[in-house]
């Protein structure tokens, strides 16, 4: 097993993509990867503050840490346990990027939340009404 460690202190935040490759420059593995700026922090934003009963929600999320099981949880306004969600979407390592959850909700307020690594803490939200 062994390993080898680099610095990103050079490069530019955005995408990368690290490589595997045997002695032949066949590429055996690729993994991708992002640099982030320093101050930059999850964001959730949602399309509109309000949607109709029966709209999809439509978001976007930022600065995750693309993690592959960082997730978006959709909730009632003021839930305080996270596993009370009323459903959730992995993000797939994606570090930013949009979601449209097709939601049958009733009037009121939710929110949606930013989590971190398939765990139970919340980076960022964001709250909407439906009605």
């Amino acid at each position: 097993k062994s390993s080898v460690a680099f610095g990103t202190y050079s490069l530019a935040p955005g995408r990368y993509e690290a490589a595997l490759i045997d002695e032949d420059g066949k590429v055996l593995a690729m993994a991708p990867f992002w640099v982030r700026a320093l101050n930059d922090r999850p964001r959730v934003m949602m399309d509109r503050a309000s949607f109709p009963v029966g709209a999809p929600i439509a978001l976007s999320w930022s600065n995750a840490p693309g993690h592959r099981f960082d997730w978006i949880g959709l909730y009632r306004q003021g839930e305080m346990e996270s596993q009370n969600y009323l459903g959730f979407h992995y993000l797939n390592a994606a570090p930013s990027g949009t979601l449209r959850i097709a939601a049958d909700l009733e009037p009121g307020v939710y929110e949606v939340r930013l989590g971190l690594d398939d765990s139970l803490t919340a980076l960022a939200g964001a709250t909407f009404t439906v009605g």
